[in-house]
């Protein structure tokens, strides 16, 4: 799963363009965004790798062994 700092960055950007009036589905999309880019540019290119596909897995609702990861909703 992503770590737990990536995750904090992306709740609380989410929260910020929520706040300016964005959609759930957009202000999600850009806190991930937003969230990726910190770490890329914090990790450089070799260390994001885990980060990013672990991103990527919770956007579709799966973990890497196919089981259903926490409802973003609820938080």
């Amino acid at each position: 799963m992503a770590s737990k700092k990536f995750v904090q960055l992306e709740r609380h950007v989410e929260a910020e363009y929520r706040k300016k009036g964005y959609g759930l589905k957009k202000a999600r999309r850009i806190g991930k965004a937003v969230a990726g880019e910190v770490a890329t540019r914090k990790h450089k290119r070799r260390g994001t790798r885990h980060v990013k596909r672990a991103a990527r897995s919770v956007t579709r609702g799966l973990t890497r062994f196919g089981r259903r990861v926490w409802n973003r909703s609820i938080f």
